[in-house]
């Protein structure tokens, strides 16, 4: 009996280091990349004795140690089995282990079919009144981070929802959207995009095609203020300046107060054989040859910061000048205060 006591005393003793063995130094967590297996094999060890055939001292106080070491086995193996089941059961809840000895992921992504009760068992066992420990903790702040993550998609949800239903809100598109990016898991959040993309695709066209029309509208309208001024005119919505249509003359309705006047002969006493210089003679039909109105030129300017105006040149168009002058003004703009065209 002796001899048997002692055999298992031995075993049990190496039951012990194999059972704190599951556990980091602090005996606070499960060691990494801890299994079934393992709790299985460590918690063999503890099997307890009773009812010696010889009851002496020496039997008795072999039959106390290897008892309590099988007390201490079994509840090193308990303790171990509740950590494992609860680690388990948190990792679950994410796309990869979150929970691996007493290190946590930084990436934990909720699980794609994680519902609110999927966190019941867990909360319950939180919800004891003992201290936290370490382990316990742990626990605590992974629920907490899924639940967080679960209110995120449960808002998703609700404003992709509200979205589809009024399609032409873009500030209801804008808000689903934002609430969608703070979905973690990639998978949920592009299911919820596909949703709203094509919706936000259609109001960024109508908005386009609305953009163009005001720009139309804006650009007649500052083209009808610079031929009113006779200069250039900015246009917000464009960003660029509108110059005036060129002038065109019109010999039949000539408004510039020009009269045409017949030529003089450059040297009337010449008599000889050079060419005449004499004006066309009518030829009774009550016409003749009517000269061509003057040719009108256009002075590009932009005037300094420090009053003096400089002359850009002279143009046959007031477009070419009108051009001239706003290329200038451009290329000087950090001394020019305006620029302009004049006859």
């Amino acid at each position: 009996m002796t001899i048997q006591l002692k055999s298992q005393l031995y075993r049990g003793e190496l039951g012990l280091k194999e059972i704190h063995a599951l556990f980091d130094q602090k005996q606070e967590f499960l060691v990494k990349d801890m299994t079934q297996e393992k709790i299985h094999e460590a918690s063999s060890a503890g099997v307890e004795v009773s009812d010696p055939i010889q009851d002496t001292e020496e039997i008795q106080a072999l039959m106390k140690q290897v008892n309590e070491n099988s007390k201490q086995i079994n509840e090193l193996s308990l303790k171990a089995q509740i950590m494992f089941d609860k680690q388990t059961e948190v990792n679950k809840l994410f796309t990869e282990p979150a929970l691996n000895g007493s290190e946590t992921s930084n990436d934990q992504i909720l699980a794609k079919d994680i519902k609110p009760d999927s966190l019941t068992a867990l909360e319950k066992y939180l919800a004891t009144k003992e201290v936290d420990t370490p382990f316990k903790k742990k626990i605590r702040d992974l629920v907490a981070a899924a639940k967080t993550q679960l209110t995120d998609i449960e808002t998703a949800k609700k404003a992709v929802e509200a979205s589809e239903k009024e399609k032409e809100n873009r500030e209801l598109n804008n808000k689903a959207i934002e609430a969608v990016n703070k979905i973690k898991n990639p998978e949920i959040q592009k299911s919820y995009l596909d949703k709203l993309n094509p919706i936000k695709d259609e109001l960024d066209k109508k908005d386009e095609e609305k953009k163009k029309i005001e720009e139309s509208k804006s650009q007649e309208v500052a083209q009808e203020q610079a031929n009113q001024t006779g200069q250039p005119v900015y246009n917000q919505n464009t960003g660029t300046y509108v110059q005036p249509s060129s002038p065109v003359y019109n010999p039949g309705n000539d408004n510039s107060g020009y009269t045409p006047t017949p030529q003089q002969p450059s040297n009337p006493g010449n008599t000889g054989g050079g060419n005449s210089t004499q004006p066309p003679q009518n030829n009774g039909n009550g016409g003749g040859i009517v000269a061509p109105p003057p040719q009108r030129m256009y002075t590009a300017y932009w005037e300094h910061i420090n009053g003096q105006t400089i002359i850009v040149g002279t143009f046959s168009t007031w477009a070419a000048a009108a051009t001239a002058a706003e290329n200038a003004a451009w290329a000087n703009e950090d001394v020019c205060i305006s620029f302009g065209v004049m006859e």
